[in-house]
């Protein structure tokens, strides 16, 4: 009876741990399209950072989330935020704001305004909105700016020197950005067999 009782407490215990875990290493960075930003657009945008990062972006549409300051983007995008969730990035449009983007690390949120970032050239827009998820994946992550002018995090003064940015991590944040990754328990993809990347460059 005895060795019956620690025989369950003993699959128990493993049936917790491994619930931990599956919880622990199932999570999700999402975009959250609050901005109502084209889908032909966010497909590119899509497709390029989840072609050059080592996990895939969630990704949903929402009711349109205006909003008037950083704050109230903040509070709205912060209680979409799941359980499920390592972080959120939340793309909103902001009346009367030439702001581009906010990160709040301890939320684990961050806000892209797309309304300075829409161009006349869709794939002009597309090439801003997939700067700065790069970006906010990164600064949520804890990454600081780098000094290189070719790294997507480099600090910018205008939108004419953003648009000569990188769309991608210099090789010293490349890894980092997969262990990050790996901290927060989001599930890294497979290695390609082909290390090869597209591009970052307009």
């Amino acid at each position: 009876m005895k060795l019956m009782r620690k025989r369950y407490f003993a699959l128990s215990a493993c049936a917790l741990l491994l619930g931990m875990v599956s919880h622990t290493f199932a999570l999700d960075m999402k975009v959250l399209n609050g901005a109502d930003v084209d889908e032909s657009v966010m497909v590119e945008v899509l497709s390029f950072c989840n072609e050059q990062l080592p996990f895939t972006l969630a990704y949903q549409v929402i009711d349109p989330c205006p909003c008037m300051d950083t704050a109230t983007c903040q509070d709205a995008l912060s209680a979409l935020k799941t359980e499920n969730d390592a972080a959120v990035i939340g793309l909103v449009s902001m009346e009367n704001s030439d702001m581009h983007q906010s990160i709040n690390t301890n939320r684990m949120v961050a806000l892209i305004n797309v309304k300075p970032l829409i161009s006349e050239d869709s794939r002009q827009t597309a090439w801003r909105i997939q700067r700065m998820l790069m970006r906010s994946v990164a600064f949520l992550m804890g990454i600081t700016p780098a000094p290189d002018p070719n790294c997507v995090t480099r600090n910018y003064e205008s939108l004419d020197e953003f648009d000569t940015m990188g769309r991608n991590f210099t090789p010293p944040y490349n890894p980092l950005i997969q262990q990050k990754a790996y901290a927060m328990g989001i599930p890294l993809k497979p290695e390609p067999e082909n290390q090869d990347r597209k591009s970052d460059k307009p």
